[in-house]
């Protein structure tokens, strides 16, 4: 924000008119935003998704049948999250 309030007032003019002129009468910003949450949110789930398995994966090594059974069953419903959001999207 502190960069923002430093920006020359003519550097703002241009701005406002970029953004009114993306945004001011666009129908489809709902969609789009909803389409950005989407595609964030499924990125987001991917990202733990993989980090759960390099977590299972060591468990595996060591033999540990708790947190196998914990982060396998947490890969099954980031899987199933990930399934939801894809078919929403």
């Amino acid at each position: 924000m502190d960069e923002l309030r430093r920006t020359p007032v003519d550097i703002k003019e241009v701005l406002r008119f970029f953004a009114e002129k993306l945004h001011g009468k666009n129908e489809t910003l709902k969609r789009d935003a909803k389409t950005l949450i989407n595609v964030l949110t499924r990125e987001r789930l991917q990202k733990e998704l993989m980090e759960n398995g390099d977590a299972l994966k060591e468990a595996e090594a060591t033999g540990d049948e708790k947190s196998i059974d914990r982060l396998s069953e947490r890969s099954r419903l980031l899987t199933g999250e990930i399934a939801k959001v894809s078919k929403e999207g």
